[in-house]
């Protein structure tokens, strides 16, 4: 399909460390960094070739069974997710820690609304239990503020040294103070939290878990996103905005600016993906 949204995902085995830092040396000696993506027809003529995708780095430890899930794949649509996932490392109650989710470019975490008008968060109404069997829900983990009665009680969403409990405040992250982990569960833990879906699918659709003790990255894992359902388009009678009767719209568009288009049109026959 000319002028589409492309991605795939494709099982692979990491390297050992010795393995990798290896390859790392060889393919900066080459010029290449990270993965190579090369288009061709089925004679392998060439289309298109880059090498400017960055790769990953493995690690001893990373955050397993990571996945979510949305309740409503509908564009332009409030909706909770589900998120899960499997820490191998305890988190101690006596250092500071924290939980990373990074979501998908222009998708929004509805607290962050929240935030920015009563510049606070509530733990509660944010972070919803996940229900989900032989996952401990991860709101039971959270930092709690202090007494309402103590001198260091600022409101019910900062920790006793001032770190917001959930933090929305930056587009596209929930940061989340953890106070412990244990291994009733065996490090699985699982939560809802409301997103704003957008109009149309990331790309790429990658979410990002990090877990951090005083502000070193312990473990790290990635899932891929789930599919936006598109707006349908439908037909429209406007003519003051210069847009004929019967030109198709996005749905919930009402008045429009006549916009010149640009379609290239590519056809593929062959993906080849080759790590550099």
């Amino acid at each position: 399909k000319s002028g589409g949204k492309y991605q795939f995902a494709v099982r692979v085995t990491n390297p050992t460390a010795a393995a990798y830092q290896q390859s790392t040396s060889v393919s900066a000696g080459s010029g290449l960094s990270g993965w190579r993506v090369r288009l061709q027809t089925r004679e392998r003529d060439l289309i298109h070739e880059t090498s400017q995708i960055a790769g990953y780095i493995p690690t001893p430890k990373a955050i397993e069974r990571f996945a979510v899930e949305a309740d409503s794949l509908a564009a332009n649509t409030a909706t909770l997710i589900l998120v899960q996932f499997k820490l191998e490392t305890m988190l101690v109650q006596w250092q500071s820690n924290k939980l990373d989710l990074e979501a998908p470019r222009s998708l929004v975490f509805s607290c962050s609304e929240q935030s920015s008008k009563n510049l606070q968060v509530i733990p509660s109404e944010a972070i919803l239990p996940g229900g989900l069997q032989r996952f401990q829900d991860l709101g039971n983990f959270l930092e709690l503020p202090p007494a309402r009665s103590a001198e260091a009680y600022r409101n019910e969403g900062l920790t006793e040294d001032g770190r917001s409990i959930v933090d929305c405040s930056k587009p596209g992250l929930l940061s989340l103070a953890v106070d412990a982990t244990d291994g009733a569960s065996m490090g699985r833990y699982a939560f809802r939290v409301s997103v704003v879906n957008p109009r149309l699918t990331p790309v790429p659709s990658i979410w990002r878990l990090s877990s951090y003790t005083e502000g070193v990255v312990v473990e790290e894992g990635a899932t891929a996103g789930y599919t936006i359902e598109e707006e349908p388009l439908v037909e429209t009678n406007f003519t003051e905005s210069g847009i004929q009767s019967g030109a198709m719209l996005p749905r919930g568009i009402h008045h429009a600016m006549p916009i010149p288009l640009v379609i290239a049109m590519l056809t593929f026959h062959s993906l080849s993906l080759l790590p550099a």
